[in-house]
Formats: structure tokens, sequence, C-alpha cells
């Protein structure tokens, strides 16, 4: 990687971590800058740490696998439109679902 990949992969994993202050958030498996540009719009998005963790360990996986672009559109619009109000900041919790 060159060096100024590795600046803008720090950086965008520093917007990242802005994003969820409060908690402990390992990016060490974020080794590439598209991948981080994406879990940045995850983040910006509001998911939760655990469901953006998710995600982007989905992705990494699905890329071994031969994922191409239109893939990735398909996998993201649908989990978007189908996500649940507690996948994201503020939403309700799993407990508050349940209940409904």
């Amino acid at each position: 990687m060159k060096e100024k990949e590795k600046k803008e992969l720090k950086k965008i994993k520093d917007q990242i971590k802005e994003l969820y202050p409060d908690q402990h958030l390992d990016l060490s498996f974020i080794q590439d800058v598209e991948l981080a540009r994406r879990a940045l719009f995850l983040a910006k998005k509001g998911l939760k740490k655990e469901f953006l963790v998710r995600c982007v360990k989905i992705e990494i996986e699905k890329r071994k696998n031969g994922w191409d672009v239109f893939d990735r559109i398909k996998f993201w619009n649908n989990y978007f439109n189908a996500a649940p109000s507690f996948v994201f900041k503020g939403g309700k919790s799993d407990e508050e679902m349940v209940n409904i």
C-alpha cells in the first residue's frame, strides 16, 4: 500500500471512530481505502457499532467469493430498506422490539 493510501485509510478510520466516541472500536480488519469508505458511509447512516462491524466483515467475506459491484449495490440497498430500527443509533432496542 502506498504512503498516500495509508494516510487516507488512517484518516477515514479516525473519522469512523469519532462517530463512536464512547466505544472501543477495533478497525484493524479494514485494510483498504474502498472498504474504509464504505464503513464510513455506514457509520454516517447511523448504524450501531456491532452492526457496522458485522456488515463490513460480511463484505470482506463476500469479496473473497467474487462479489461484483452490482451484488454489493443490491445487498446494501436491500439491507437498508429491510433493516429494523434497532440496528441504527437511537433505534429501539431488541427488548423494545419484542414488546411492540
